[in-house]
């Protein structure tokens, strides 16, 4: 955990918190599946994922360059696991360490 809290600065984030209604209503209601993300509002989201989920799903704006770097960050080794994709509004993520807590870093390229 170390590692994470040294990369990333905590104190700089705050819950991201998206409208997900996809009707015409109007108001603040906010919808999730998986929880919410810490986010620095600047193309940063970090996601706790308990060992009891077995894919988390992410709702982010979207990036200019339509790419994101997904990291995956094993809580209890600090070993972690890259790739840059497409990006997708709405997209599921599963564990590379099956019934392990993890947290899940999605960020703009």
């Amino acid at each position: 955990m170390n590692t994470l809290f040294t990369k990333y600065n905590f104190n700089e984030l705050k819950a991201y918190k998206p409208k997900l209604t996809i009707n015409s209503r109007i108001g603040v209601d906010n919808f999730s599946t998986s929880g919410y993300p810490l986010t620095n509002d600047k193309g940063l989201y970090l996601y706790f994922v308990p060992k009891e989920n077995d894919f988390i799903n992410t709702v982010i704006p979207k990036p200019e360059s339509n790419q994101v770097k997904v990291t995956y960050f094993n809580i209890f080794t600090g070993e972690t696991k890259e790739e840059v994709e497409t990006y997708q509004m709405f997209k599921s993520y599963s564990s590379p360490w099956k019934g392990q807590p993890f947290v899940l870093i999605v960020e703009s390229v």
